[in-house]
């Protein structure tokens, strides 16, 4: 996977935003194909990354994302302590994008499992 070798290409030369930035996308690309583990991996590299950097805003994208991608693996408690530490970041910074974990959090935990109906 291209993306894969770029991150480790950044990694390896010390660009560590550009290897933030493309983990993240990963993390993305992976939630989006259904691989959760792989795609929170992804996340908690970027995390890291981003950590190091000081880089806030970033910082609770990641974490919102990796919510998203330990709810959909089932993972709700993790999901929304990652939810909840993108919503306390977002605030910090006075962002509106402090919206989306913020509304996530309003919703009752529900597995992804049950959330569909299933029999009674």
């Amino acid at each position: 996977m291209p993306a894969l070798i770029s991150a480790r290409l950044h990694e390896e030369t010390g660009d560590r935003h550009g290897a933030a930035l493309t983990w993240d996308s990963l993390g993305y690309v992976r939630h989006g194909l259904g691989g959760q583990d792989r795609a929170a991996d992804c996340y908690r590299r970027a995390l890291a990354l981003h950590r190091e950097l000081g880089d806030r805003y970033d910082e609770a994208e990641v974490l919102d994302n990796l919510g998203d991608s330990l709810q959909a693996a089932g993972d709700l408690d993790a999901a929304r302590r990652a939810w909840r530490e993108a919503l306390t970041v977002f605030d910090e910074l006075r962002h509106p994008d402090a919206d989306r974990p913020r509304l996530k959090l309003a919703v009752p935990a529900v597995p992804a499992a049950s959330a569909g109906g299933g029999e009674p």
